[in-house]
């Protein structure tokens, strides 16, 4: 464990260049001895990087979540929403992906169900050019279905 050895002065150093690792790598990969990178890095003898690898692990498993369209809860997200960690960029690419294929064709109810019980709730919207642009989106893809449609109609 290289977090003992770490002075104080390098323990931001340490987690930047963690943030960028884990934000690229599958920490749930299993080692030979049975350990995750998660655990590796929640057995840290420096209590930052243990910290720290404990809210990263909740801030992938939002970003896996959304990517899969399973549920999670809105303080995990907005957790991750407010840290400066290396997953934040991720996450918001994520939000967006997610909310452009929800709002996507097939538009199905579970796409419209997983929108209206994760992702509209959650707190960012308040902000209102985030909420504006999550409307633009959800009437540009309206709009797609209407030409769609009328263009299968003029057949």
């Amino acid at each position: 464990d290289l977090g003992g050895f770490v002075s104080e002065a390098h323990e931001d150093k340490l987690i930047e260049v963690l943030d960028a690792i884990c934000v690229k790598a599958d920490l749930d990969a299993v080692d030979q001895n049975g350990h995750t990178a998660y655990s590796i890095g929640l057995l840290s003898i420096n209590n930052k990087v243990k910290h720290h690898m404990a809210q990263l692990q909740k801030d992938l498993r939002v970003l896996k979540c959304m990517k899969e369209l399973k549920p999670f809860t809105a303080d995990h997200f907005m957790l991750a929403w407010k840290s400066n960690r290396g997953s934040k960029k991720e996450l918001e690419a994520q939000l967006w992906a997610t909310c452009d294929h929800c709002l996507s064709r097939p538009n199905t109810k579970a796409k419209r169900k997983y929108l209206e019980d994760n992702i509209y709730p959650l707190p960012i919207f308040e902000h209102q050019p985030r909420y504006e642009k999550l409307r633009g989106m959800a009437t540009l893809k309206g709009e797609e279905i209407i030409v769609e449609t009328h263009r299968l109609r003029d057949r």
